[in-house]
């Protein structure tokens, strides 16, 4: 069977045909209609044994409530008279950054106190305090900052770690560069940073260009220092060999201990009538290996030392020139111990001497 659904005005909303008998249709979407409520289908459409239309069902709508319109009436208002309130009494405080800018006004009563500002900044300066009292005021005053100049530490080193000059500089200046440094094998070429227009703490160090440090004196003893105890050594070694080769041949005799000499010598049956003095001259090997030690320590200290690089005081050689040194010394000692036995040997011989030529000449006496 076929179930036709209208919406009551004789226009069709579904045709749903081949519906079995005893089936159902199925109803449309809700329709509308300008006006009216949908109040539902006007016959069922279930258990379908014939052909059948459904025409929807309507309910007519209220009309709506007419509003009348509002009439306003203007409403006028009086302002309200404010009671003039004179100002209190009080001082005017300013304060300025120093350079006649202003920071902050305030108007203080009487034997009251201002508010300072915050402290105020000002480059390559510190704020240090107000130059005026703004503490029970009692009259206008002007309150200006003042300032301590900031300083900063300019460090110049040697580049090794060394601090060469060390100088405090206010902001905005410069510093004076000290004298160039040195360096072995080196060419000093500037510093690294600018010095000039300080603003801040640095640390200036030099810049090096390498040069050619020529060739070595001898392969395998050119090092980075040379020695100031090497030099020591030798020039000590130098002088116990002067020493230990004049001082035989001075042994302080004046011109009593000669006159004395001569009588021993004569005593004994030495010299001769003019009075010439005969000298015993002691061991010169002694001698010699005090001036050969210091004639080694000078070539040994020529061969390994270049005074052209940095000063240091010990090096590798050093242990070398410190036995050098001792073996100078001990032969120069032994030198001078040699020549001051000589002597009192002689001195012990010509006193024997001369006691026994007096005794004889005794004997003589006695005999006539």
């Amino acid at each position: 069977y076929t179930v036709t659904f209208t919406d009551g005005q004789g226009n069709t909303l579904k045709v749903q045909p081949n519906i079995p008998s005893g089936g159902s249709a199925t109803a449309p979407a809700t329709p509308t209609r300008p006006g009216y409520t949908f109040a539902g289908w006007d016959r069922g459409y279930t258990n379908v044994t014939q052909n059948i239309t459904v025409n929807a069902r309507w309910t007519l709508n209220p009309a709506p409530p007419v509003i009348p319109p509002v009439v306003t009436t203007p409403v006028v208002l009086t302002p309200t008279p404010v009671p003039t309130v004179p100002p209190a009494p009080g001082f005017t405080v300013i304060f300025t950054d120093g350079d006649g800018n202003e920071l902050d006004r305030q108007t203080v009563p009487s034997g009251s106190d201002a508010i300072p500002p915050a402290d105020p900044t000002r480059a390559g300066y510190v704020f240090n305090d107000w130059d005026n009292d703004y503490t029970n005021v009692t009259s206008d005053v002007t309150v200006n900052a003042t300032w301590v100049p900031r300083t900063f530490t300019v460090t110049f080193t040697d580049g090794g770690g060394n601090i060469i000059n060390t100088q405090t500089i206010p902001y905005g200046g410069s510093a004076v560069a000290p004298g160039a440094p040195t360096r072995g094998g080196y060419t000093f070429n500037g510093w690294d940073s600018d010095y000039t227009n300080v603003t801040g703490d640095i640390t200036v160090g030099p810049l090096w260009t390498i040069v050619d440090p020529g060739p070595p004196l001898e392969p395998g003893l050119n090092t980075d220092y040379w020695s100031l105890f090497d030099l020591i050594c030798t020039v000590l070694a130098v002088l116990l060999a002067v020493v230990a080769l004049f001082r035989p041949l001075v042994n302080s005799r004046s011109e009593e201990d000669a006159r004395k000499r001569q009588q021993r010598q004569q005593a004994k049956g030495g010299g001769n009538a003019d009075g010439e003095y005969t000298y015993r001259k002691p061991r010169l090997w002694s001698i010699l290996l005090g001036v050969i030690v210091g004639i080694l320590l000078i070539f040994l200290f020529i061969w390994t030392q270049d005074m052209r690089l940095p000063i240091d005081f010990f090096d590798e050689w050093s242990w070398l020139f410190f036995i050098g040194l001792l073996a100078g010394a001990i032969f120069t000692i032994l030198a001078i111990k040699k020549a001051d036995d000589e002597l009192d040997d002689e001195q012990q011989a010509g006193t024997a001497g001369a006691g026994t030529a007096a005794g004889k000449q005794g004997q003589a006496g006695a005999a006539a």
